[in-house]
C-alpha cells in the first residue's frame, strides 16, 4: 500500500514530544557549565542537583523556560539540553471533561525554531573543543486509532509495503550524509511506528485515580548526529551552522518521510 498512498500532510502537522541537543567536547565541561543556565535563560534555575556517578559527577539544572520544562544536563565531556513536557498529564475532577489530545510541547515547526533560536548564542560562544554534536527528539501525528496510525505511515515510509491492518510495527534505518559545512559524516537515523500511549489521569477531588485514556499516534524518533568515528575538533566558528543542518535534515524528513531524503 505505501508505494500508492498518498503524499504525506504538510509538516506542520508534527507535533513534539521532546527535543535535544547533546554537545560531545573533548574536555570536561563540569567547572565551565554553572553559569550556562542563566546565560541562555536569563535567570537561575528552579533546581540545581550534582551528583557523583561511575565516571565522575553530574549534574543538571532544571527549570521551566518557553512554557515547556527546560533542562541543562553536564555528564564531563557530554552536555545536553532538553526541551520536554510534563508527561503525567492534568488533573482533572469529574464535573471536567477528560482530556483529548496528548500531551506534547507544541507543533514542530514552531519548537524547532525556537529551539535552536535560543541554543544558537550559546552554542556559537562553546568555550571548550568540540568533536561532536547529535540532535535528537520525538515526533507524532496523532491519530484516530490504530489503523489511521498505520495508513498516517504509509505515507511517509513509502518504499515500505505497510498494510493497516499490520500490528506491532516498528522500522528503523539510517541514512547517512555528508555534511554541507564541515569535514563530516551525518548519521540520520529515525525509528518509525505506530504509538500507543495509556494515560491515567488524577480526580483532583477525590484520592482515586480516573480513568485511562488511550491515545493513538503515527510518530518518529529522530537521533541526527556528526559521525562518531570523527575524532578532530569541529571548527568553533562552524558549530551553529551545523546545528542548524542538523534540524534542517529532520525537518526534511518531517516533510517528506523516509522514502524521498536524498542519500
Amino acid at each position: 500500500m505505501s508505494a500508492s498512498a498518498p503524499l504525506p500532510p504538510p509538516p506542520d502537522q508534527w507535533d513534539t514530544s521532546y527535543l535535544r541537543l547533546i554537545v560531545f567536547s573533548c574536555q570536561s565541561a563540569m567547572e565551565a557549565s554553572k553559569g550556562w543556565w542563566r546565560d541562555v535563560t536569563g535567570y537561575d534555575p528552579a533546581t540545581s542537583n550534582e551528583r557523583r556517578v561511575q565516571h565522575g559527577r553530574e549534574r543538571e539544572d532544571a527549570g521551566q523556560f518557553g512554557g515547556v520544562d527546560f533542562t541543562l544536563t553536564v555528564e564531563a565531556t557530554r552536555t545536553l539540553w532538553t526541551a520536554s513536557v510534563d508527561e503525567s498529564g492534568p488533573v482533572f475532577s469529574e464535573r471536567d471533561d477528560p482530556p483529548t489530545r496528548i500531551p506534547v510541547l507544541g507543533q514542530f515547526l514552531e519548537r524547532q525554531r525556537w529551539f535552536r533560536e535560543t541554543l544558537a548564542n550559546w552554542l556559537s560562544n562553546f568555550p571548550l573543543p568540540v568533536h561532536r554534536l547529535a540532535f535528537i527528539g520525538h515526533l507524532l501525528q496523532q491519530t484516530d486509532g490504530p489503523r489511521a496510525a498505520y495508513e498516517r505511515l504509509s505515507q511517509y515510509l513509502r518504499a515500505v509495503d505497510l498494510d493497516p491492518a499490520t500490528s506491532d510495527f516498528f522500522y528503523r534505518i539510517n541514512r547517512r550524509r555528508k555534511s554541507a559545512v564541515s569535514e563530516v559524516g551525518i548519521n540520520r537515523l529515525t525509528m518509525w511506528r505506530a504509538h500507543k500511549q495509556a494515560k491515567t489521569w488524577v480526580d483532583s477531588e477525590s484520592p482515586h485515580k480516573g480513568p485511562s485514556i488511550e491515545f493513538h499516534s503515527a510518530s518518529f524518533e529522530f537521533d541526527v548526529n556528526t559521525a562518531p568515528e570523527f575524532k578532530e575538533h569541529i571548527p568553533k566558528d562552524r558549530l551553529p551552522a551545523l546545528f542548524d543542518e542538523l534540524v534542517d535534515c529532520v525537518v526534511e524528513i518531517a516533510a517528506v518521510g523516509d522514502g524521498y531524503t536524498k542519500s
